[in-house]
């Protein structure tokens, strides 16, 4: 028997959209800026997936906003080592989601993180 936060299920949205179905089981969406405002479009994911718990949209390398359901938000600056962009994102993600699930804590509108490890659990 296994102890502690689960694994969140984080899927990545390229422009093209995914299948409906697929982000309806998701915790964490991970979406690339499209035309509208990233809280507007943070919103509309939200509602159309009741579901989610986290919105993350990559704004620049190493910057991303984030967006939870309850309304906490936070700009991160954030790299993991040898990770890619979304390699990166996904990383973040999973960091944002379980310290806020773990740890019960509001968010600073603006966080940064300066260095993350890609290993580092905060459940650990």
């Amino acid at each position: 028997m296994t102890t502690g936060t689960p694994d969140p299920v984080i899927l990545v949205m390229d422009g093209a959209g995914c299948e409906p179905r697929a982000a309806a089981l998701a915790d964490i969406l991970i979406v690339p800026p499209d035309e509208r405002s990233v809280p507007e479009q943070c919103a509309n994911l939200l509602t159309r997936y009741p579901g989610l718990t986290l919105v993350v949209v990559p704004v620049g390398p190493g910057r991303l906003t984030a967006e939870f359901r309850d309304g906490g938000a936070a700009v991160v600056n954030a790299r993991c080592p040898g990770a890619d962009g979304t390699e990166s994102a996904v990383c973040v993600a999973r960091f944002l989601y379980r310290w806020r699930l773990l740890a019960a804590v509001v968010l600073p509108r603006r966080l940064t993180i300066p260095r993350l490890d890609p290993v580092t659990d905060p459940a650990d």
